[in-house]
């Protein structure tokens, strides 16, 4: 119900490519809960599928290769009335549970229930004392989607206004309306890739922020630091050490505005390297994945940049939302 309202048509038909897109990025992260008898389970959305639940297959319990429509069918007793649609995506890549995205009126009966339960009408403090009358009926409201706002670019690119479709746009040829200045940065790699193709990779993203009217010193504060996943902390430390010494000798009264965070290939260290920079030492930080530095990728280039822009403290790109405000917005993401 909440997809064929988000979308404004009928759930009979599949979904189109950017139809599920769209639904994926409306319902990724979303925490579901499943309930059947007395089981209970809250999950977390990680995407939908690309194929129908009538041809998702999957092994079940018992080792058969069954689709998502007959496993319910057989194992729940359940008809599922949208058997074109994919399934919602939980758990991991590796172990994946596949949910159908139906059966959404638990928490509308569970509503209905505790109104008639808590009976307020007969609530002598509600109906003689406040002298009011609850309904046990949902109240239907009308609601619109509003259109995209439009974005706003630097007068000098390909266009000075840009209208989001499906939620994304191309920046390609469009630079900042107010872009930022970064005079004083570094870099540290936690990662198990040489130095000279994190340093390849680093310029990429130095050289993008310059194409997109960012004001970006090409040249480090320090040489690029080395350092085990081990000893994050004290990396951070010294690094910051060495930056304010040198800023002591050549800009006084100035601060690194940016570090570089190449991160380990092992997990779990991200919210470590966050925790140091941003709380306990104030640097501000743009972390990237390993797995980036060699497809040295325009795209991510420009995603990187947009953050870039923002760390500063300048606008990636104000827009006149369709109210008729002004509105600044914020691309936050994660690389």
């Amino acid at each position: 119900e909440f997809v064929g309202e988000f979308l404004g048509r009928e759930m009979s038909r599949p979904l189109s490519d950017q139809e599920r897109i769209k639904v994926k990025r409306a319902l990724k992260g979303v925490r579901v809960e499943v309930r059947r008898q007395n089981y209970k389970r809250r999950y977390k959305v990680q995407g939908l599928t690309a194929q129908p639940i009538s041809q998702l297959n999957f092994i079940d319990e018992t080792g058969a290769t069954k689709t998502v429509v007959q496993y319910f069918s057989e194992k729940y007793n359940v008809q599922l009335r949208f058997p074109a649609l994919p399934a919602v995506q939980a758990g991991t890549d590796a172990k994946p549970t596949y949910l159908p995205m139906e059966r959404p009126k638990d928490r509308e009966d569970s509503i209905d229930n505790t109104m008639k339960h808590n009976k307020y009408n007969e609530d002598p403090l509600v109906s003689k004392d406040f002298e009011m009358n609850v309904t046990e009926l949902l109240t239907s409201i009308e609601a619109r989607v509003l259109p995209p706002p439009p974005l706003r670019y630097h007068e000098s690119g390909r266009s000075s206004e840009v209208y989001p479709s499906v939620g994304v746009w191309n920046m390609m040829d469009l630079k900042v309306i107010n872009g930022g200045t970064v005079n004083y940065w570094a870099v540290i790699n936690f990662s198990r890739l040489n130095e000279q193709a994190v340093g390849r990779f680093v310029h990429g993203i130095v050289s993008m922020c310059q194409t997109k009217g960012i004001v970006f010193n090409p040249q480090p504060l320090i040489k690029m630091m080395h350092a085990a996943p081990h000893y994050i902390e004290k990396a951070l430390v010294d690094l910051q050490s060495q930056c304010s010494a040198q800023l002591a000798k050549i800009a006084p009264g100035h601060h690194l505005q940016m570090l570089f965070v190449i991160l380990p290939e092992a997990k779990g260290t991200y919210p470590r390297i966050k925790r140091v920079c941003e709380t306990e030492l104030g640097i501000v930080s743009q972390c990237c994945k390993p797995q980036h530095i060699m497809k040295m990728s325009n795209q991510y280039f420009e995603n990187v940049a947009l953050k870039i822009n923002v760390k500063p403290g300048e606008d990636s790109s104000p827009s006149i939302a369709a109210v008729g405000s002004f509105l600044f917005w914020y691309f936050i993401a994660i690389f």
